[in-house]
This record gives structure tokens, C-alpha cells and sequence, in this order.
């Protein structure tokens, strides 16, 4: 459940700017800020017409 605060408020505005405009998003934070649940509520907003993949990553992720 994502609370709407000033600075959530804030940062969708700039995730919606910034998929507008066709730029790639990636939120950084320390633990348990709500990176994930500003995504999930984003995602979750679009339409049908974009294909979701979640890619989890950690420090055993090697490139």
C-alpha cells in the first residue's frame, strides 16, 4: 500500500515525466524506503498496452 506523502507525490511526478518522454527509471535507496511499492503502484497504473517484467537483482548478480 503506497502512503501519499510530498515526496511520493514528487517522485511519481518525475517517473511520469521521465516515461513520458520514453527515459529509462531507476530508483536507488537504502532498504525498506518504499523503491519497490512507488514501482509496483506505478506499474500497476499503465495500460494494458506495456509488457511488465520484473528482473530481480542482488550482489550474487554478475553482469
Amino acid at each position: 500500500m503506497l502512503v501519499y506523502s510530498s515526496e511520493t507525490i514528487r517522485i511519481r511526478y518525475f517517473m511520469d515525466l521521465l516515461m513520458e518522454h520514453k527515459h529509462p527509471v531507476m530508483l536507488v535507496g537504502n532498504a525498506g524506503v518504499g523503491k519497490t511499492v512507488l514501482m509496483a503502484d506505478k506499474l500497476g497504473s499503465l495500460s494494458e498496452q506495456y509488457a511488465i517484467t520484473n528482473v530481480s537483482f542482488n550482489y550474487y548478480t554478475s553482469s
